[in-house]
């Protein structure tokens, strides 16, 4: 099986004033969503290599909601 049919996921995050910031995995976006301000979010899209450097998805980016913390209970 070729590199080119290798499924994965892309994460970035998008901040107020629509740049965008990619990152290697989920928990890297999350831990560096507050650095990009007000109003940035994060986003997903699993995509499948096209050639070495080209990847292409079929559903597109989607925006992804950051965990709810949860307050230990006293």
């Amino acid at each position: 099986m070729g590199l080119e049919s290798m499924p994965g996921v892309e994460w970035k995050i998008v901040n107020a004033k629509g740049k965008s910031f990619a990152f290697d995995s989920e928990e890297e976006a999350h831990e560096e969503l507050q650095e990009y301000g007000p109003g940035a979010s994060i986003w997903r899209r699993e995509v499948y290599r096209v050639t070495l450097f080209v990847t292409k998805s079929l559903k597109g980016w989607q925006q992804v909601h950051p965990p709810v913390r949860q307050e230990p209970a006293s």
